[in-house]
């Protein structure tokens, strides 16, 4: 009831956007895309469209879901005045769906327009278990749950703009509460954002990107996958509202970056500060002295039984900052520090977490985009102990095919609590690589995609005691027979130093550890009755063999939706799937809730049915979906206090969109 009531306190001041639909063009993306990253990001983009201008083409780098050859000729359509779809789509360079999606998330502004644009979007979402969870049922020992609050999960999300010629003033929140979690609104990010042609500033909740990410990115980095190019190289310098669920990645006061120099020979110095203080949760320990410390950072963001709840706002942490960048149309350099001071010490062996109670990092970045058809990019950083990273990624663009390089070098102590970066390992830390990646143009239906990477690590590791070296080899080749069907055969070899117990050795030794993976893998996408039933269905073999051991895959699946004439739309999915172990699970992309999108892996024996209903009615859509996921040879699914009582998964899903024209 009390969001229903801020709601309508929001409304009547304001004009609504235009609902759009996310759904077909992310179904064009394969599920070892890295779009489902950006998915927050997207959509908050067409929200709130980028405001672009010849004087603001720097906000074409904060399309995430681009490379940055497809942003160079965007910036220079737009300086040609040619930015139409028909253009785009002539330089060969993009897809039609990309084509969609930028044109949902750019808006070209003529600078004389002062009329106010007003603009709001809402979205609520619930969606609860259909079966007895472990963590709900009177504990055996005492007779209580372990979870102190109820089984409904449930998801409300504001956001607004007021467009006023160059000037734009973005606010909004997102109210979050798991299942299991007692208070009604266990987390929330709220923000407020202006910005014009030379000012970016946000209030409350933001995150920031600079460089290739060593020491400020995003909560995830690219990982290696079949998209074998783009993942090796980033850049960027972007500053964004925070509207994740995601609690551990988030800076909460304010930002601000300023153009304090345009066009000065071809190039602009952008200036930025932030500053952000919050309570952060994780394990309390003392030493044998009585002295506090965080033994381990806590970031799942569940506070469901009391030993969740211990762990929460456990200590503060207050970071200060600030950076410049200089940007032209064919380099960009910039420095970026931030000094991180928290309440207690902390003393995690996670390489993502910080050590230590206080301390700075730096770092420096560049990249070089003076030749078309090459890119440069390369971060150098040093964390608060002065541990060091390195990485230097390019691509080179030919008629024929696209390449790519990266090389990194991450100290082995090397913390960064807010970055993100390429490699072998989770997090930018004990490593060091070289990467090649080669992907063709597609010729008679046919694209290879592959990639080798030689890695090792600067010390042991969390499972070996000694210093790891290996290399990976990944080649998928794809056949288009048909419009939007393809097959493809993905072969993967990896060979690195693993410790255990080996065949008949009762006794842990290092040893190379061999894997090889192939998939066989179809998929296709149907549109008929004038577009209106729309099928996907794939098929997947896969198979995965380590030393003495083998795991085999195969499955199946097919979605549809059917879209009527009264503002109707039904949709209906069925996977079945009969696997050794995850190791050779078939995965496959589903997205049929509005920012609901999710890449399934299924695994074992078993099938798992979806259906939806979508109902529209003066711009308020109203969705339901139920899912049944069976795997009838085990006893239980899942683990620990989520554990179920059978192997079935029954959920229900609610969720209301009030995008209002």
């Amino acid at each position: 009831m009390i969001r229903i009531i801020l709601l309508l306190l929001l409304i009547p001041c304001l004009l609504f956007a235009t609902e759009v639909n996310l759904e077909e063009i992310l179904d064009n993306y394969g599920e070892d895309s890295n779009i489902s990253l950006y998915i927050e990001e997207i959509q908050n983009l067409i929200i709130t469209p980028l405001l672009i201008d010849s004087t603001k083409l720097h906000n074409i780098d904060n399309l995430v879901f681009l490379n940055q050859f497809q942003i160079d000729i965007i910036k220079k359509v737009i300086r040609e005045d040619k930015f139409t779809k028909e253009y785009l789509l002539s330089t060969g360079s993009f897809k039609n769906f990309e084509i969609d999606l930028i044109f949902l998330c750019i808006e070209i502004r003529d600078v004389r327009k002062d009329t106010i644009q007003l603009e709001t979007t809402a979205r609520e979402r619930f969606y609860r278990k259909l079966m007895p969870i472990r963590g709900f049922e009177p504990d055996e020992n005492d007779g209580e749950p372990k979870y102190e609050g109820g089984n409904l999960n449930s998801y409300l999300k504001i956001l607004n703009s007021i467009t006023f010629g160059q000037n734009q003033i973005k606010f909004g929140s997102v109210w979050d509460n798991d299942a299991g979690e007692k208070d009604f609104i266990d987390y929330y990010t709220v923000f407020a954002e202006y910005s014009n042609k030379d000012y970016d500033i946000i209030v409350g909740d933001y995150y920031l990107k600079r460089g290739s990410g060593l020491i400020l990115s995003s909560g995830f980095a690219p990982r290696k996958g079949t998209e074998v190019i783009y993942p090796a190289y980033s850049s960027n310098y972007s500053i964004y509202p925070y509207t994740s669920t995601l609690e551990s990645r988030r800076f909460r006061g304010a930002s601000a970056s300023a153009n304090i120099l345009r066009n000065f020979k071809g190039a602009d110095l952008f200036v930025d500060l932030f500053y952000s203080n919050q309570k952060r949760s994780g394990n309390i320990k003392e030493t044998d002295y009585g002295t506090r410390y965080i033994s381990s950072v806590y970031t799942s963001g569940y506070y469901r039984s009391d030993t969740e709840l211990s762990k929460k706002n456990a200590y503060s942490e207050t970071i200060s900052g600030g950076g410049l960048n200089i940007k032209s149309d064919y380099f960009s350099i910039g420095a970026t520090a931030l000094y991180i001071d928290n309440s207690l010490p902390i003393y995690s062996s996670s390489s993502s977490a910080f050590y230590g109670k206080h301390g700075l990092l730096k770092s420096l970045y560049a990249n070089s985009e003076y030749f078309e058809n090459i890119k440069l990019s390369t971060e150098y950083a040093l964390d608060a102990n002065e541990n060091s990273a390195f990485i230097f990624g390019t691509i080179y663009k030919t008629d024929f095919a696209n390449l790519t390089m990266n090389i990194r070098s991450y100290s082995k102590g090397f913390r960064t609590p807010y970055g993100n970066a390429f490699g072998e390992f989770s997090y930018p830390s004990n490593e060091e690589g070289v990467y090649f990646g080669l992907e063709t143009k597609r010729y008679y239906g046919l694209q290879l995609s592959t990639y080798i990477d030689f890695f090792a690590s600067k010390d042991s590791t969390y499972y070996v005691p000694d210093k790891v070296n290996g290399k990976e080899f990944l080649a998928n080749l794809e056949y288009l027979f048909l419009p939007n069907n393809y097959l493809s055969f993905l072969y993967k070899y990896e060979k690195k130093t693993d410790y255990g117990t080996v065949s008949l050795i009762d006794s842990k030794v290092f040893y190379d550890a061999v894997k090889s993976k192939y998939r066989l893998q179809y998929r296709g996408e149907y549109k008929i009755l004038k577009q209106r039933l729309r099928l996907k269905t794939g098929l997947e073999f896969a198979n995965f063999d380590i030393p003495y051991e083998s795991s085999n895959g195969m499955g199946y699946y097919f979605i549809s939706k059917f879209i009527t004439n009264f503002n109707l739309d039904i949709g209906l999915s069925y996977a079945s799937f009969d696997t050794d172990d995850y190791d050779s699970a078939i995965w496959f992309y589903e997205y049929s809730l509005p920012g609901y999108p999710s890449i399934l892996s299924l695994y074992l024996k078993g099938f798992r049915i979806s259906s939806f209903i979508a109902y529209s009615l003066y711009d308020i859509t109203l969705s339901i979906r139920l899912t049944y996921l069976e795997k009838p040879d085990e006893k239980t699914l899942s683990s620990g206090w989520d554990q179920t009582f059978s192997p079935i998964d029954r959920r229900i899903y609610f969720q209301l969109d009030y995008p209002f024209k």
